[in-house]
């Protein structure tokens, strides 16, 4: 790499003190520097690039266009020029680097740049990252590129017409983060810069094969970085993405705004989607507190915004059960399951309102479909047992008891509902046995099977005598 000695003072329109190299690529490196303000800025110097006077004039006219781009999501550049070097050292007056006009000494190109925490290959390494933000990234590359693209310019003095100036070399590590606030803003860094010889995975055919290149070879390059950036992305954003790949140019068509409107609905769906998770989890909390009326208030916000959100649904059924608005507790638990028929907790708890109201029937209807998704749901095999007992179908609830003990031994209400069915087919052996085993596991209300135990005991008596 170029050496340039630490705390090396670059004397330019500012004094800037070199502090560490942080980067090479295929023109040049970055170095990290600092003005007298203690701002921190990225110093370039492309020092891998041979420029004969022409080629030396032609690249600074155009970082002088590249200056005029100025958006949001086009990293800015702050200094340029030419500086002084001599067998891959600058030549420095004591520790100072200054411009020079004498032709003894070969002149370098640099620019200076604000600072970047990272950049996007970097980012994507994180698994913080999730599909909103990544989504967002998208945007803003995108939005920068159609600045880009906006800005026209000649391909040659001699030449009368004008075409879209375009970068010429997008790739990940030329798309860089910067802290603003909490957030992370993308900007695209390097435009124009391109050695046209250095290969980059994302670069077009026509680029690889060195072969006449234009703004539609950015396209191509924007369909790969894509690629790699959105997860899983939608078929609307899948379709744009397939044609900006087509390896002839002439057949890329110019879709770059129409992606942006697709991205830009695909983020706002995201978005709505993870804020009505949000507010579901809000009424989630205010239902487990007891708050009935506010968590309906958050469960219905969920709702307008995310309409196909099953659970929220599901959570306002639940909400409206408990206040009593039997009706709309039901329509709810219905659209759920219409949203999601493999969600078992719904028609487990559709099912034990139906068995509220006394709908025993619709009751085990959907107790029997709870447990043909889950059939391991040791409440549900107790629920569809307390619904047969009400029926003085013992045998089935004996069934459904039984086979909540089968899941859960320890539990000792289901001990003592199944021997309120033994009771019932005159098993009283049996039963006692189950309401013994309740009382050691620490039954509540103890008592009551006391006077369970004394009811089969004097009947047994009685039977002896």
């Amino acid at each position: 790499m170029f050496n340039i000695p630490e705390k090396t003072v670059l004397c330019l329109r500012q004094r800037y003190i070199i502090e560490e190299a942080i980067g090479e690529g295929s023109s040049g490196g970055v170095w990290k520097i600092q003005n007298g303000e203690g701002i921190w800025y990225a110093f370039k110097l492309f020092y891998k690039r041979e420029f004969d006077t022409g080629q030396t004039k032609n690249f600074l006219n155009q970082i002088h266009i590249i200056q005029k781009i100025e958006h949001p999501h086009v990293v800015p550049i702050v200094g340029y020029g030419l500086l002084p070097i001599q067998a891959n050292m600058p030549m420095l007056l004591g520790d100072e680097w200054l411009p020079s006009k004498s032709e003894e000494y070969a002149q370098i190109p640099y620019i200076i740049m604000p600072l970047a925490s990272q950049n996007l290959a970097q980012a994507l390494t994180s698994p913080e990252l999730d599909p909103l933000q990544r989504l967002d990234f998208a945007l803003q590359f995108c939005l920068g590129v159609r600045k880009i693209h906006s800005y026209y310019v000649h391909n040659s003095p001699t030449e009368a017409t004008v075409e879209p100036f375009f970068h010429g070399n997008l790739k990940l590590s030329n798309l860089l983060l910067f802290q603003q606030g909490k957030k992370l803003s993308l900007k695209i860094s390097d435009l124009g810069f391109s050695t046209g010889t250095a290969d980059f995975p994302e670069q077009a055919p026509e680029q690889r094969e060195h072969q006449d290149t234009d703004y539609r070879s950015d396209l191509f390059c924007i369909a790969k970085i894509l690629q790699t950036l959105i997860q899983e992305p939608n078929l609307a954003i899948t379709d744009i993405l397939d044609q900006l790949l087509n390896p002839n140019p002439n057949q890329r068509p110019p879709l770059l705004p129409k992606l942006i409107q697709t991205i830009w609905e695909e983020r706002t769906r995201i978005y709505k989607n993870k804020l009505a998770y949000t507010m579901y989890l809000l009424g989630l909390n205010l239902y487990q507190a007891g708050q009935f009326d506010y968590a309906l208030q958050d469960f219905a916000r969920a709702i307008k915004l995310y309409p196909n959100f099953a659970l929220a649904w599901l959570g306002q059924a639940d909400t409206l059960r408990q206040l009593g608005k039997t009706k709309e507790a039901l329509d709810s638990y219905d659209q759920s399951i219409a949203l999601d028929h493999s969600n078992a907790l719904a028609y487990e708890n559709r099912g034990e309102l139906f068995g509220e109201q006394g709908d025993y029937a619709n009751a085990i209807v959907s107790f029997k479909k709870a447990l043909d998704l889950d059939p391991t749901a040791a409440s549900v095999h107790g629920s569809l047992g307390l619904v047969y007992g009400n029926m003085q179908e013992w045998e089935k609830a004996l069934e459904q008891f039984s086979r909540l003990i089968d899941i859960h031994k320890d539990f000792p209400a289901a001990y003592a509902d199944r021997a309120e069915a033994l009771v019932h087919l005159k098993r009283f052996e049996e039963a006692l046995e189950d309401y013994r085993h309740a009382l050691e596991l620490n039954i509540d209300e103890p008592q009551a099977i006391q006077v369970k135990i004394q009811e089969i005991e004097n009947i047994q008596n009685k039977q002896s005598q």
